[in-house]
């Protein structure tokens, strides 16, 4: 099939940084000659940058705002003289049949780099640029490298190499390779693959030498270093650990080996640019000789990048230049998915001396038929999902507010707060705090599959690229509520000599899944993080940081399963646990920093403590299993950390249950000893609650205080009980249900909106202030004391059950029932004239026991 014959027009727009703030417009070349202008942004950059990042490529709806913002950008550079070029240009091409191939560099400026001009947009038309059929809009690269002429004949041969070191995440290279080797099977003698035989630079290097390669395919890991403006992919060494070569090496590599067309690198840094326009690996390989390079800046869907390879090979294989073919692919994607921005998502960069050659406007041929190259859509599929150049890598001022989706598990991953506050290292500690939060939630973003895998949710990860702010303690909270984060990670990064010294923080918010307020609050998940800016160290800080942040995420949900309410809910938090703390390299305290484990023993007991209470009724036996399992989880999280008032309060809690067997503790041999025991321990996490820095915020510390009270009262009323009602251990016994009902209403009265969360304490406070109201009134009244307050017993019991009911929650309620049955039952046989004169009590024993 005869090609069809596309005419151009050259229109070189370069833009770049003038004096005093101001920036130049500059057309080199036009049909309709060059001009010169001087242009100033429209807004501000942070809220240019606000107005950028909230551009979603690929999401429906953008683009009644991605006009707004093209609109701007247009009318921006495009006023006054270079706006009238322009026109003349457009009219002198349709009055020749001919098209118009706008050729955008940008020079110095990052900021300026980093717009989106692929969307720039014609108010006067009301048209995208780029999606005129008259016009091609491509970027830029500033080399006078010519492009070289392909020779030979068949077959389309490609070199692929698979890397894997042993230190780093593994992939499943074994199916892309076989994906990759089908999909060029299919072609027969028309294609032929060959695989680098071993993972180092050396072996690629002796591969190369073989033959003539027209397509290098690589597979594997990449790395952006943004403190250098640096790519990376990870070869390995002899002992099978990352090597690290950077852009300017692999170009090195393959710059000079005249008949390779295309680089393929399926490699997750592998087209990600920097703060210059050729810092990227992909953009290297351009400037090295590669005449193209496609990528993308945000990641399309597959039904997308299926029709991008449908319709850009097709156009080659039509016989139109790379430019025109790429325009066809935008106008194609345009159409298929007429409600997204996915055609802007993709960006085309050429060399900028590829029109120094006559017949330029023709793609210098593969040497294999024109019909082959329908085989590579698979090649470009597979490398559509690599993660594209970094769109817009110096946004990095504050922005409003965002509000991430219902449903995943939300982790928002705030820039870090510099302590630098002076002079370049100030800048450098601003940029360092801001990327390593970007690779930290690409990190995590990363290993969503393995976490839907284990958890059976979704996990999502937002940094700064999607707006997400500094954050500090004071405002924390009420920040991870308006952007709908479950989990909120910040710190602080400080700087000495030339080494980075980070102090991460962990906050959890009580969003999902209406979640306890055991878990709310900051926690020390590691200690301080010292490294250097090599592009190793900076990859082992974010693997530190994503151990540490999916620790505690698990452990989060975990505990969201505890508030099921059931025994299979208890389960599953406790399996959750027991695979952090077994999987964890950070939980077995083998991870770089590794400090806070405490918190994995805390939360594990606290699932063995549930189940043993919802079990403890039907299967005794199993109850004391689990009763024992959460004592050991305490006893291990306190040989790490003998202070932490939680771990004191729980560890206590287990105790008495063990010694109560659920119920009332009996007075046999040596519980005098025991109740001094648990008193003991009780009055340590009380103490202990006052100086704990692990301990966030007024409600964490009221929420120990509270179960510690009720654990002193609970000791005192066991005194009451094994030393023949002695009034001593019953005012002693109320003095402490009282603390705990003071700190609940504190509570209601600060935190109304959290109060039944934290009521279970003040739930069992009141029925058992009843309980001891009851039986050392009648003891008083029978030694010629005043009357019993029957109503005054009456009103605790009440209140114990409205907050129970209130609260949702059968168990509180049945223990509020039993404590009610059993002291009616102790007055039934010690005190029957009480009953008999005191109506209420008696009718509301009944009332009680017809419930139960």
């Amino acid at each position: 099939m005869m090609a069809i014959a596309h005419h151009y027009e050259t229109f070189d727009l370069q833009l770049r940084p003038a004096r005093d703030g101001a920036y130049e417009a500059a057309v080199l070349r036009s049909p309709a000659g060059e001009v010169r202008r001087s242009f100033t942004l429209p807004l501000a950059p942070d809220e240019l940058a606000a107005q950028v990042a909230r551009l979603d490529l690929t999401g429906e709806g953008s683009v009644d705002r991605s006009k707004v913002l093209g609109g701007m950008l247009f009318s921006t550079v495009f006023g006054e003289r270079v706006l009238q070029v322009y026109d003349r240009s457009v009219s002198h091409v349709q009055g020749r049949g001919c098209d118009l191939r706008i050729r955008l560099r940008v020079l110095d400026d990052p900021l300026l780099a980093a717009l989106p001009w692929e969307l720039l947009f014609d108010v006067r038309q009301q048209r995208f640029i780029a999606l005129q059929p008259d016009t091609v809009l491509v970027r830029t690269l500033e080399t006078q490298q010519p492009l070289k002429p392909l020779d030979g004949e068949p077959p389309l041969r490609v070199l692929a190499m698979a890397v894997q070191p042993s230190d780093l995440e593994a992939l499943d290279l074994a199916a892309e390779r076989q994906q990759l080797t089908q999909a060029l099977a299919r072609l027969g003698a028309g294609a032929e693959v060959h695989w680098v035989e071993g993972q180092g630079w050396r072996d690629l290097q002796a591969a190369l030498q073989r033959g003539d390669w027209h397509i290098f395919h690589f597979l594997g890991h990449g790395l952006f270093d943004p403190t250098t403006a640096t790519g990376y992919l990870a070869f390995a060494d002899a002992a099978g650990v990352a090597d690290l070569r950077s852009a300017e090496e692999i170009a090195r590599l393959l710059g000079d080996h005249n008949a390779l067309r295309l680089a393929v690198l399926n490699a997750c840094a592998g087209a990600q640019g920097g703060s210059h326009m050729d810092a990227g690996i992909a953009q290297q390989l351009v400037s090295a000789g590669a005449p193209a390079v496609v990528a993308v800046q945000q990641a399309i869907a597959d039904s997308e990048a299926i029709e991008l390879a449908r319709s850009f090979y097709g156009a080659l294989g039509n016989g139109l230049p790379i430019d025109a073919a790429f325009a066809e692919a935008r106008k194609a994607l345009s159409l298929a998915a007429p409600e997204t921005l996915a055609w802007a998502a993709v960006v085309l960069v050429m060399r900028s001396g590829e029109e120094s050659r006559p017949e330029s406007d023709r793609l210098a041929a593969l040497p294999v038929p024109r019909w082959s190259l329908w085989a590579v859509l698979g090649l470009l599929l597979l490398a559509v999902g690599l993660v594209a150049w970094l769109a817009w890598p110096q946004m990095q001022e504050r922005f409003g507010p965002v509000r991430m989706p219902e449903g995943p598990f939300n982790v928002a991953v705030a820039p870090f707060t510099p302590l630098v506050q002076s002079g370049e290292d100030q800048r450098s500690a601003d940029a360092e705090a801001v990327a390593l939060a970007e690779r930290l939630a690409a990190s995590l973003n990363a290993s969503s599959d393995v976490w839907r895998e284990l958890f059976e949710r979704d996990l999502l990860a937002w940094g700064p690229q999607q707006r997400i702010r500094l954050a500090a303690d004071a405002d924390a909270q009420q920040y991870m509520q308006e952007i709908n984060a479950n989990l909120l990670i910040y710190g602080e990064l400080g700087h000495e000599g030339q080494r980075w010294k980070l102090t991460p923080e962990f906050r959890f918010d009580d969003i999902y899944a209406g979640l306890a307020p055991e878990m709310e609050g900051r926690f020390a998940f590691g200690s301080e993080i010292e490294y250097g800016a090599s592009a190793a160290e900076i990859q082992e800080v974010t693997r530190a940081l994503r151990e540490r942040t999916l620790s505690f995420a698990g452990i989060a949900l975990g505990y969201s399963y505890l508030m099921g309410g059931e025994v299979d809910a208890y389960e599953r938090a406790a399996n959750v646990f027991e695979w952090v703390r077994s999987h964890s390299n950070w939980a077995a305290g083998k991870g770089r920093g590794a400090k806070g484990q405490e918190t994995i023993y805390l939360f594990l007991g606290n699932a063995y403590l549930q189940l043993a209470y919802a079990t403890a009724e039907t299967d005794p036996d199993l109850a004391l299993t689990h009763l024992a399992s959460a004592q050991n989880a305490f006893q291990q999280g306190l040989a790490i950390n003998s202070t932490y008032a939680r771990l004191l309060a729980a560890q206590a809690s287990a105790g008495y249950q063990q010694i109560s067997r659920f119920g009332s503790p009996g007075c046999d041999d040596g519980w005098i000893e025991q109740a001094k025991a648990l008193d003991r321990d009780f009055q340590a996490a009380l103490d202990q609650a006052e100086h704990d820095p692990m301990i966030a915020g007024v409600l964490t510390e009221t929420l120990v205080k509270m179960s510690s009270h009720l654990g002193v009262g609970r000791v005192h009323l066991w005194r009451f009980r094994c030393t023949r009602l002695n009034p001593y251990f019953a005012q002693q016994a109320i003095q402490s249900y009282q603390q705990v009902l003071d700190l609940y209403q504190q509570v209601e009265e600060s935190m109304p909106e959290r109060a039944l969360h934290s009521a279970e304490a003040a739930i069992y406070a009141h029925a058992e202030m009843g309980w001891v109201l009851l039986v050392d009134g009648v003891l008083r009244q029978q030694h010629g004391g005043e009357y019993v307050d029957v109503d005054k017993v009456i009103a605790h019991w009440q209140e114990a059950e409205q907050l129970a009911q209130q609260r949702g929650s059968p168990e509180n309620l049945h223990t509020v029932y039993t404590t009610v049955i059993e002291v009616c039952k102790w007055s039934y046989a010690n005190a029957r004239s009480l009953l008999d004169s005191a109506a209420e009590l008696q009718r509301y024993c009944a009332q009680v026991s017809e419930r139960e």
